[in-house]
C-alpha cells in the first residue's frame, strides 16, 4: 500500500502553551483570549462555546443544548455536565400522540427547556476561574457589532426549504436574514437582542458580587431561568402553540456526573451518559473490535460496508433504547459488554 503526502503552503497552527479548536475561527479566538488572560481550559471552553452559539446562529443557539465533558487535571478526573434539556412536564407521550400522532412536528411545538445556559454557567462556576462577564465579553462584541458570515451560513440558509421554515418565524427571519436576504460570505451579521441578554447576565453578576464569584454566576443563571428571559420565552412558546411553562424553567437544572467508560483494544473511551448519543461511539467501536479493519483497504467496499453496518445497528439502539437515565431504564452494561 502506497501513501502520497499532500503538501500545503498554509502554515500549521503550532503552540507551546495551549490550543483551542472549534468550528469557527472567532469562537477559537474567544477561547484563546481567555487562556491568554490567564484563564483555565474550562474558562476557554465556556467562552468558545458561547461564542459558537453567537457566530453560528444557523446551527447552534445559546438557548439550545451543550453536553460537556471535561478533564480536571488538578484532580486527574473526568466529569460530564448534562447540558441537554427536557421536554415540558405536560408533554407526556399520551398527550403527544393525541396532539401530533407519532410524528415529531417541526417548529416550536416540541420545544425543550434550554439547557446550554445552565451547562455553561455550571461549568464556569464549578470548574472555571473567571467571571461570567469576562467569558461573555467576546460574544457581546460579536452580537452587538456583528461578525463576518462564513460559508456554512449561506450554504444552510440558501436552501429553499430553510428559507420557507425561517419565514414562519418573523423574529428569526429578522435576525438571520436582515432585509429579507441571505447574507454572502464576509458580510456582517449582528444580533443586538442576544447582546442585550448577555449584557444583562453580566450586569446581574456584577450586582451580585457580594455573593462571591460562584454565587454571582448562580444569580445570573437564576435570572435566565426564573426572570424576564424565562417569562419571555414561555410567553412566546405559548403564543405559538407550544407548552413550555415557568414551572419547567424553574424546575430545570443540569447534573455533574462521571462519564461512561468503555475499553476499545488498548484505549479507554470516556463519553457522556445515555441522556445523549455519546455512548454510540464506544458501542460502534466495540462492534468493530471483532473485525480486522486494518487488513481491509482503507475506504474499500468491505471497509465502508462493515463500518456503516455497525453504525446502523448502534443507531437503532440509540433510537429505541437510549434515554434519560432518570426516567428510562437503560441496560448500560449490556450495550457496552464484550458479549
Amino acid at each position: 500500500m502506497s501513501y502520497r503526502i499532500i503538501t500545503t503552503t498554509r502554515p500549521p497552527f503550532v503552540g507551546t502553551e495551549h490550543a483551542v479548536s472549534t468550528a469557527h475561527f472567532l469562537s477559537t479566538a474567544a477561547g484563546n483570549r481567555m487562556l491568554e488572560l490567564g484563564g483555565n481550559a474550562i474558562d476557554a471552553g465556556v467562552a468558545a462555546g458561547i461564542a459558537m452559539n453567537t457566530v453560528m446562529p444557523h446551527l447552534t443557539s445559546f438557548g439550545g443544548v451543550a453536553p460537556i465533558i471535561a478533564y480536571l487535571s488538578d484532580r486527574d478526573e473526568v466529569v460530564t455536565i448534562s447540558g441537554v434539556g427536557r421536554w415540558p412536564r405536560e408533554h407526556t407521550l399520551a398527550d403527544h400522540h393525541r396532539r401530533w400522532g407519532k410524528a415529531i412536528p417541526t417548529g416550536i411545538s416540541p420545544v425543550m427547556v434550554p439547557a446550554a445556559p445552565d451547562a455553561w454557567m455550571t461549568a464556569l462556576m464549578r470548574f472555571g476561574t473567571m467571571t461570567l462577564g469576562e467569558v461573555l465579553a467576546p460574544s457581546i462584541s460579536f452580537a452587538e457589532s456583528g461578525f463576518p458570515v462564513t460559508a456554512s451560513y449561506p450554504y444552510m440558509l440558501g436552501k429553499e426549504e430553510s428559507q420557507q421554515f425561517i419565514g414562519r418565524w418573523p423574529e428569526t427571519a429578522r435576525i438571520l436574514m436582515p432585509g429579507g436576504k441571505v447574507l454572502g460570505v464576509g458580510e456582517r451579521l449582528a444580533n443586538p437582542d442576544l447582546g442585550r441578554l448577555y449584557r444583562d447576565l453580566a450586569e446581574i453578576e456584577r450586582a451580585s458580587a457580594g455573593l462571591g464569584r460562584e454565587g454571582a454566576i448562580m444569580a445570573a443563571r437564576d435570572h435566565f431561568y426564573t426572570g424576564r428571559p424565562a417569562e419571555m420565552m414561555c410567553r412566546f412558546v405559548e403564543e405559538n402553540g407550544g407548552i413550555l411553562t415557568m414551572e419547567d424553567m424553574r424546575g430545570f437544572s443540569v447534573t455533574v456526573d462521571s462519564p461512561i467508560r468503555a475499553e476499545y483494544r488498548d484505549l479507554t473511551l470516556l463519553v457522556c451518559d445515555f441522556w445523549c448519543q455519546g455512548p454510540a461511539v464506544p458501542q460502534i467501536l466495540k462492534l468493530l473490535e471483532g473485525f480486522d479493519l486494518a487488513g481491509m483497504e482503507h475506504n474499500s467496499a468491505d471497509y465502508v460496508h462493515t463500518v456503516v453496518e455497525a453504525i446502523k445497528l448502534v443507531f437503532s439502539d440509540r433510537h429505541h433504547i437510549y434515554g434519560d437515565p432518570e426516567f428510562v431504564r437503560v441496560p448500560k452494561a449490556a450495550l457496552l459488554s464484550e458479549e
